[in-house]
C-alpha cells in the first residue's frame, strides 16, 4: 500500500501528509487489518471521517438530514444579515457573494435534490 501511495506521488508530484491524514474504515474491515494498514501507513483511525472543504465525507442514507447543516449555516448568514441595516443594493451583493456560494459549491460536488433548491431559493427570496 505504501509503495503504491510513494508511486502516486512521483507520479503526480504531489506529497500525502501522514501526520494531518487519518484512515476510516468500513465496519467490515478485520480489526487485524484496520492496525496493520495504521501501523504501514503510520495514521491514525477514525470511527467518523468528519468534514473535508466544509462538506461532510460520509452521506447517510436521508439527503435531507445530510443536508441540513448546509440549510442551517445558510439560515444563520441570512438572519445575522436581518440585523444589519442594508439598501437593497447592499443585500443583493451579499446574497451573490456569500448566500449563493454556499450551495452552488455543494451542487459542484453533489447531486443534491430539486426540493432543496427550492427551500434555499425560498430562504434568499424572503431575506
Amino acid at each position: 500500500m505504501r509503495l503504491l501511495l510513494d508511486g502516486y506521488c512521483r507520479a503526480f508530484g504531489q506529497q500525502i501528509n501522514f501526520g494531518k491524514s487519518s484512515l476510516f474504515f468500513s465496519p467490515n474491515t478485520p480489526a487485524s487489518i484496520r492496525t496493520q494498514l495504521g501501523a504501514i501507513l503510520g495514521m491514525t483511525m477514525v470511527d467518523d471521517p468528519g468534514k473535508y472543504l466544509g462538506l461532510p465525507t460520509m452521506w447517510g442514507r436521508s439527503k435531507k438530514e445530510a443536508l441540513q447543516f448546509v440549510k442551517e449555516k445558510l439560515l444563520r448568514k441570512l438572519s445575522g444579515w436581518k440585523q444589519s441595516l442594508l439598501s437593497q443594493a447592499g443585500r443583493e451583493v451579499l446574497i451573490k457573494a456569500v448566500a449563493q456560494a454556499v450551495p452552488n459549491y455543494l451542487m459542484g460536488v453533489f447531486l443534491i435534490p430539486k426540493t432543496f433548491c427550492t427551500k434555499m431559493e425560498s430562504e434568499i427570496a424572503n431575506f
